[in-house]
């Protein structure tokens, strides 16, 4: 239980007290010593699920993760993903349609308006200006002004849209229920659907560029391309587990 460092590429771990007892949501590095985790502490009578009544925590370590302090804490923080520019520039979504972001590393935290009740579960911005984010019933949200306005977009689909990923302000996947994978070319005023011949629902998306990327999923599902979406190809995967999120590592992507 609670978080977890390797500092020899994975082959051992060492628990780390970040000082919280809390369910552990998300981590995410900008560097190797500024980092962030999105932690949820269940109220009483919520019998430990971390959902309705929760307390959102969002904790930041400066040294590589040795140590880590609480930058905020309370209902309004239940958080579901992060995305990180750079040390200083951070955005987190999640419940109710909450987007907040920090331009100082954390020290303040500003709400965005998005302008909708339902769960941002995921977040991801192309530049300091350009980001997307996706929410339940197929729901897509766009950004051309560093998240001061949000705009409702199209995808003609009701499937839930897990995770989303921007390699521009024009290229972005979503991914969600029932393998679903979306792709845009024009900055989400259309959506096309890809195929990964899986009903599994897809939970995380990554790009390390316009042509290379990483889907995960349910029942340890892992689809890799090399072509940019146009054919998903399965991966070797070591669980049979629900894989919930990818990362790029130092030399190549993670799950």
């Amino acid at each position: 239980d609670g978080a977890h460092q390797s500092n020899d590429g994975g082959k051992t771990w060492t628990n780390v007290d970040i000082g919280v007892e809390a369910d552990l949501y998300r981590v995410s590095f900008a560097d190797a010593n500024n980092g962030w985790i999105l932690a949820r502490k269940a109220s009483a009578g919520d019998g430990g699920r971390g959902g309705g009544g929760a307390t959102g925590v969002i904790l930041k370590t400066a040294d590589g993760g040795k140590t880590w302090n609480e930058q905020a804490s309370g209902p309004e923080y239940v958080m579901s993903d992060i995305t990180i520019l750079d040390s200083q520039n951070v955005y987190v979504s999640g419940n109710g349609g909450a987007v907040f972001n920090t331009k100082d590393g954390g020290n303040e935290w500003i709400q965005q308006d998005t302008s909708i009740v339902w769960d941002i579960v995921s977040i991801s911005f192309a530049d300091s200006m350009n980001g997307f984010a996706s929410s339940t019933g197929g729901l897509l949200l766009r950004t051309n002004d560093g998240g001061a306005s949000w705009t409702r977009l199209t995808s003609y689909t009701s499937y839930d849209a897990k995770g989303i990923f921007a390699v521009s302000s024009k290229k972005a996947w979503a991914v969600g229920n029932y393998g679903l994978i979306l792709t845009t070319d024009d900055g989400g005023d259309t959506w096309n659907s890809q195929r990964c011949y899986s009903y599994d629902n897809l939970n995380a998306v990554y790009f390390a560029d316009a042509n290379h990327g990483w889907v995960v999923g349910d029942s340890g599902k892992i689809f890799a391309t090399t072509d940019g979406g146009q054919t998903w190809n399965s991966a070797s995967s070591p669980t049979t587990g629900n894989l919930r999120d990818i990362q790029k590592g130092d030399r190549k992507s993670v799950v």
